[in-house]
């Protein structure tokens, strides 16, 4: 009977934030392949990647020439794709109310009919105070994401719109992919005052991806560079920032 309850009682707060969840209960079939076997999510698993995501701050991944926000608050979810056409910023807008179960993320519109549906997966970067990079598969044809391809996105110190405005805004007009072997790095994130090694590469039009900064850390000669705390400080403070703690 305890245990009926506690799960109901993370049901009624999931529910609270407007995501609906089908739970998945049981284990895993072990004449099964791993790398077939079907997830098993439980509340506690869904409510953590809820939580975690509804953190009042916007989500951008970074896909070339297109950037991409997340957010997800009482409503549902909001997704943005933002990009360069003769001059301006368009930005495409899809928002819905979701459910999340052991097959992904399925968002409906006011009819009830199935708008996006996507996979997801929250990982955490090496380290204490790590960045968590959430990585999204959209299954669905059509969208305005693009299909089978893998987007990750990192939270950033927006909180509202008119802030994610102006973060795709820059990182489209100062779009730039530099090349360690040819381009100073030294330089490349000057003007940015603060401690958020995503939010500076936004703002100067560079892929915040691990990848992308573990080959600047190399040109540094950061060693080992898994995207540690103190290693994006390093980092930041290399590429020509001015590093404040705890600045918003």
């Amino acid at each position: 009977m305890k245990t009926v309850k506690i799960i109901a009682a993370l049901l009624a707060a999931l529910l609270l934030t407007g995501c609906s969840v089908k739970v998945t209960v049981g284990t895993q079939d072990e004449n099964q392949p791993a790398e077939t076997a079907k997830q098993v999510v439980t509340v506690e698993d869904i409510g953590a990647l809820v939580s975690e995501l509804q953190n009042g701050h916007v989500w951008m991944a970074c896909a070339e020439s297109e950037l991409y926000s997340l957010r997800i608050d009482g409503s549902g979810l909001t997704i943005t794709a933002y990009a360069k056409q003769d001059g301006s910023t368009e930005k495409q807008t899809l928002s819905g109310t979701f459910t999340a179960d052991a097959d992904g993320v399925h968002i409906t519109d006011g009819n009830d009919n199935t708008v996006l549906e996507l996979t997801w997966q929250l990982i955490a970067e090496e380290g204490e105070n790590a960045l968590q990079r959430l990585e999204m598969i959209t299954k669905t044809e059509g969208g305005i994401l693009p299909k089978d391809v893998t987007l990750e996105f990192y939270s950033t110190q927006a909180t509202d719109e008119a802030g994610e405005e102006k973060m795709a805004a820059a990182y489209l007009e100062n779009l730039q992919t530099p090349d360690p072997a040819k381009d100073d790095l030294t330089t490349l994130l000057a003007g940015y005052s603060g401690d958020s090694i995503v939010d500076a590469c936004v703002m100067h039009g560079i892929d915040p991806s691990l990848k992308n900064r573990a080959t600047y850390a190399e040109a540094f000669g950061i060693e080992d560079y898994k995207g540690t705390s103190q290693q994006n400080l390093t980092l930041l403070e290399k590429m020509g920032a001015d590093v404040v703690i705890g600045q918003e």
